[in-house]
């Protein structure tokens, strides 16, 4: 069991969770995004680390790859959380993507009606919103 210090001076320690997501493979660059803007904008509001694997597996008749977050248990679940927003408005392969692409300020009003706050705080309670 890892645990780390958070917050520079402070005498808290936090344990260090490390957590791996199925994600299938032809989803990875939605994931991404442009240039890594995607991923880098989850990294920042989570404050956890994600990689990407490299390689692939075969199950249940889909190629997949993983999603690996690394932090403490609050950053991992904002990443989670993220990650799982993103995934919702991802529509099936054979849907016009294009359509699926929001701007920034609709992902984040998303994220807010998720309970993930412009800081990537979660609520843990977010209020119901009707669509």
């Amino acid at each position: 069991m890892n645990a780390m210090a958070v917050g520079g001076n402070s005498k808290r320690l936090v344990e260090e969770i490390h957590q791996s997501i199925p994600v299938p493979d032809y989803k990875i660059g939605w994931i991404i995004g442009k240039q890594g803007s995607y991923i880098n904008q989850m990294i920042k509001k989570s404050g956890a680390s994600i990689t990407i694997s490299e390689s692939t597996s075969q199950e249940f008749g889909r190629v997949w790859r993983y999603v690996h977050i690394k932090g403490g248990g609050r950053a991992v679940d904002r990443a989670k959380k993220l990650l799982h927003i993103r995934l919702e408005r991802l529509e099936p392969r054979e849907a016009n993507v294009e359509d699926a692409i929001l701007s920034e300020e609709d992902e984040g009003a998303i994220a807010a009606n998720h309970g993930v706050s412009d800081d990537g705080y979660v609520n843990q309670n977010p209020t119901d919103v009707e669509y």
